[in-house]
């Protein structure tokens, strides 16, 4: 880049305009700014070098590459100026120490210390659109439009312009950029939800997806980027339109082949990439065109020690002229110089019959030339694996490849060479190295706007068969892995399993969409029917939604499949359909939606009455246990597990019987009886370690851990919630990890009252909780984090807090548990005392109010100060110790090391109460000196090791 373009890009990234720029460099005018801009002068030294350090405090350079991002800009102004001016000494050659100087005291805040994004990097550098990006900068920084749509064909580029906009502005949304990926997704219904998703929003407990959205985004100064919106146009300008009126700080950029038709919507056609303006100009002019400089770029990376020949000038001009300067034709033809020459390219290109007029229809036909003449490249069988390849999403394997689509035409020993003769021809890309697993088979994957272009080829009988032969194939494997996910090295075979999650999901989608229709053949043979495949499928995928807290997405896609029509009325689909009503309870269940989880229970009790299954009545038995244990129905969900434990036992199904067994103990841990529970909770441990399931062990050291807590065996307990917490790490299991923070937290509490130990758990479990959804939790965390506040003296926050849980238990309609009823009342009772009435009843009233997102931020954001920490010598002292507030006060001065009579001039008391305080105090620690005293306060954190002297 020319180095007026490269002060121009660096300005916008910082979001400066030319004025402001020119006041933070003591300017008179932004004309000096323009001139630099558009290489009329170049900034002087001493300019230069305010330049970067603007450029740097503002935080544009990536920090990986700041020098040399810092070293190109002062190079190519110091080779300008020295050329133009014909002076070579004119700039000294870039300083690094004065640089080094300039980062240690520049306090630098670059996009990757403080993201708040989930943008992925540019796959590249992006070449020809700096207008582009201003303009667009433009319309949303200064116009602030609120809709912005860039439109155009597919592979014009649409995509990567947003990404690198999304990218340049995400320092300016205080709530910021968003990327929504809508390629992949089939289901309109579930666009609310993916929304949710990736602003990783939980429904609040009787609010929609939608609800939920509008609550969370109604404040929020943030960017929301919708990619392909093309497929689902209809549903996403219904949403759009409902956020735009109920959210005016937001700020949405889609882009869609087809506009959006909503009233105040930008549009903003993307076109292709300047073309040179004439095939015979010299190469130097026609590499500093767009379109050629995009393909010489791209031709330098397919070929290396690529140059441009004299003869090849215009030939290259001719083939960007036919392009149309599309990217995605330009990439792909780019990538045929690994083995043909530019003019065998212009040949083939003038073979095809290309319309070069300017319309839109044309635009897209000339994206379809640059594929079809890729697609005619290909030999008959070359074709067929082309076509049959489109049914896949994400990465594959050859493995999976040769299963799917061998047959009709495609020999399986030929798969290999035409997969390859693809990847050489650019229509499948292998993944990096680095995206596979140890030991893992090379994956390959198609582009998106390829794979678009595939599925035209295909007819409507074809795609059904491959997409059906898609969906069957990783069934197979989800079923096949699945078992493993319970048993030694369930961790690894989880990850290898999400590996394929893009495939799983994409075909879950697929057999949903052709539930509706049917009855189904593939060669005149009817199969089974796709919403029998769907049920299978979810089946399958809950162990994965479980175990990575995913249950919010379980639950849709749960309750997709239950609404697909059944008409069979097998056995086996009625035994499926038990199944899928049984698991979509114990996500509702999990996200706290108890009378839905009781109607699904309920209704797959009866099925499974109907099919005298005994095993799927004890799993629904245990289920409806967890519920009542929920809603505070002990004798029932006793009568229900013992049951389940009793029908497991007799069938000799080991994990169900540990499953129940475990569950039986958590009630009585919930009751408070301890003693019962630590000897359910044991044999239910034992079980697990037969059946070698990790995840069921975690759940139970779990629970003994806190057993052991609350009958004030606190080194037994840590061990155990330390061993739980660690399973939970290496299976990644949030929900485990929520639950060992939070009775890591509690024991903290119960032990020695340390709420600076226990608040950044409760935090972090909060957190993990909020994200799941799981809200019966999430209100038990706040319990115990109002009892930490209160021990460190913050009152208001610590009764909003209640405030807030108090309002869940009601939502919920759930009690406290008998665990926590006392000492929870007892902090309650502590903040009326400490609060005024008034003020109590305002900040109780105020967490009842208040949107549950915003007591969770409150409650994440709090940070100990000192003076908080200073309240933890009294607690520890006072609670444990007996010691009095003036006797606390008397020993804080004695570990400062001041005499009686010192200690009674600042407390203004006689140096005879003061020995009769030191007496007391001896004997309240069982020490018998001075200095015994002092070393007992400091080993047990009364004082600060770090008291003045």
């Amino acid at each position: 880049m020319l180095p007026g373009e490269l002060i121009l890009e660096y300005r916008t990234r910082s979001g400066l305009t030319q004025n402001q720029l020119a006041a933070l460099l003591g300017l008179k005018s932004a004309r000096m700014v323009r001139h630099w801009e558009t290489g009329v002068f170049m900034p002087p030294v001493e300019r230069l070098k305010s330049l970067l350090e603007i450029f740097l405090v503002r935080g544009v350079f990536n920090r990986a590459t700041v020098h040399n991002e810092a070293g190109q800009i002062w190079q190519a102004v110091k080779n300008q100026a020295e050329t133009v001016n014909q002076k070579p000494e004119l700039y000294p050659a870039f300083d690094l120490d004065w640089f080094e100087e300039l980062l240690a005291r520049t306090t630098t805040r670059t996009p990757e210390a403080a993201r708040n994004d989930n943008l992925p990097a540019p796959p590249n550098q992006l070449i020809g659109r700096n207008r582009e990006l201003v303009e667009l900068t433009t319309l949303l920084q200064v116009n602030k439009v609120r809709l912005l749509t860039l439109t155009g064909a597919g592979g014009i580029g649409k995509t990567r312009l947003a990404l690198a906009l999304a990218h340049r502005l995400r320092e300016a949304y205080r709530d910021g950029v968003w990327l929504v990926k809508l390629a992949d997704l089939d289901n309109p219904e579930l666009l609310a939800q993916t929304l949710a998703g990736t602003l990783k929003i939980k429904e609040a407990p009787g609010r929609s997806t939608l609800e939920s959205l509008l609550d969370y985004l109604y404040d929020k100064s943030l960017l929301l980027v919708l990619d392909n919106c093309e497929h689902l146009r209809q549903k996403c300008a219904e949403i759009c339109r409902v956020l735009l009126e109920n959210c005016p700080q937001l700020q949405i950029l889609a882009t869609s082949r087809e506009t959006l038709y909503l009233p105040g919507e930008t549009l903003w056609q993307v076109t292709g990439l300047d073309l040179p303006g004439s095939p015979v100009q010299p190469s130097g002019e026609i590499i500093s065109g767009t379109a050629a400089a995009l393909f010489l770029e791209r031709t330098a990376a397919a070929r290396a020690g690529f140059r441009l020949a004299e003869n090849e000038v215009k030939i290259l001009s001719q083939i960007c002229q036919q392009l149309d300067g599309l990217p995605l034709a330009l990439e792909l033809v780019a990538a045929q110089t690994r083995w043909l020459s530019l003019k065998q390219i212009k040949e083939r290109l003038y073979k095809l019959p290309l319309h070069l007029s300017p319309s839109a229809d044309t635009a897209r036909q000339t994206i379809r030339d640059s594929l079809n003449w890729s697609y005619n490249l290909l030999s008959v069988h070359e074709q067929l694996l082309f076509q049959r390849l489109v049914v896949f999403r994400g990465s594959w394997h050859l493995t999976t490849v040769e299963a799917v689509v061998t047959g009709e035409g495609l020999p399986l020993e030929a798969i290999p060479e035409l997969l390859l003769a693809l990847i050489n021809k650019s229509l499948v890309t292998v993944e990096p190295n680095l995206a596979r697993l140890p030991g893992e088979e090379t994956r390959y994957r198609l582009l998106e706007p390829i794979r678009q272009y595939g599925l035209e080829k295909l007819t409507e009988t074809q795609l059904f068969e491959f997409s059906y032969r898609h969906a069957s194939y990783y069934l197979k494997i989800l079923e096949q892995t699945v078992p493993r996910l319970l048993g030694e090295a369930q961790d690894e075979w989880l990850v290898r399993l999400e590996q394929e999650l893009d495939n799983l999901q994409a075909a879950l989608g697929w057999l949903v969409n052709q539930s509706a229709t049917g009855p189904h053949k593939i060669a005149g043979s009817l199969v089974t029917p796709p919403v029998e495949l769907a049920m299978r499928i979810v089946s399958a995928f809950w162990r994965i939604w479980y175990t990575r807290g995913r249950f919010r997405e379980g639950f849709g896609w749960l309750k997709a499949v239950l609404a697909c029509s059944l008409n069979e009325t097998t056995d086996n689909s009625t035994q499926l359909f038990a199944k899928v009503l049984r698991d979509a309870a114990t996500m509702a269940f999990l996200l706290g939606d108890y009378a839905e989880a009781r109607n699904l229970f309920s209704r797959s009790i009866k099925l499974y009455h109907d099919l005298k299954d005994n095993l799927g009545l004890a799993a629904v038995y245990n289920g409806l246990g967890q519920v009542l244990l929920a809603t505070g129905e002990y004798a029932q969900a006793i009568l229900y597990l013992e049951e389940a434990v009793y029908i497991f036992k007799q069938a000799q199904d080991l994990r169900g019987r540990a499953i129940a067994t475990h569950d039986l103990g958590w009630v009585y841990l919930q009751k408070g009886e301890y003693q019962t529970a630590r000897q359910i909770s044991e044999e239910s441990l034992e079980l697990f370690r037969v059946a070698a399931d990790e995840q069921g062990m975690a759940h139970t050291l779990n629970n003994l851990g806190r057993i052991a807590s609350l009958e004030g065996r606190f080194r037994e307990g840590r061990l155990l919630l330390e061993e739980a917490l660690n399973l939970s790490y290496k299976l990644g299991m949030p929900l485990i990890t929520a639950n060992c923070q939070q009775d890591l937290a509690e024991m903290e509490l119960l032990q020695n009252r340390r709420y600076e130990r226990a608040i950044p758990l409760l935090q972090q479990s909060l957190k993990l909780f909020y994200e799941m959804g799981v809200t019966a939790r999430l209100a038990t965390s706040l319990e115990r984090l109002v009892i930490s506040l209160q021990l460190a003296g913050e009152p208001g926050l610590a009764t909003q807090l209640a405030g807030t849980a108090d309002k869940l238990h009601e939502i919920l309609a759930i009690p406290l548990a008998d665990s926590d009823e006392a000492w929870y009342k007892s902090g309650l009772d502590q903040l009326r005392q400490t609060l005024s009435e008034e003020d109590f009843a305002a900040n109780w009233s105020l967490g009842r109010v208040l949107a549950l997102e915003k007591a969770i931020d409150k409650a994440l954001t709090f940070r100990l100060t000192g003076e908080n920490q200073s309240n933890q010598a009294e607690n520890t002292a006072t609670s444990r110790f007996g010691l009095s507030s003036r006797e606390l006060e008397v020993l804080k001065l004695v570990a400062a090391g001041q005499s009686n009579a010192r200690i009674a001039a600042n407390l203004v008391i006689s140096p005879h109460t003061v020995n009769s305080h030191l007496t007391s105090i001896y004997a309240k620690l069982n020490v018998v000196s001075r200095a015994g005293a002092i070393r007992f306060a400091l080993d047990n954190s009364i004082v600060s090791p770090s008291s003045p002297r």
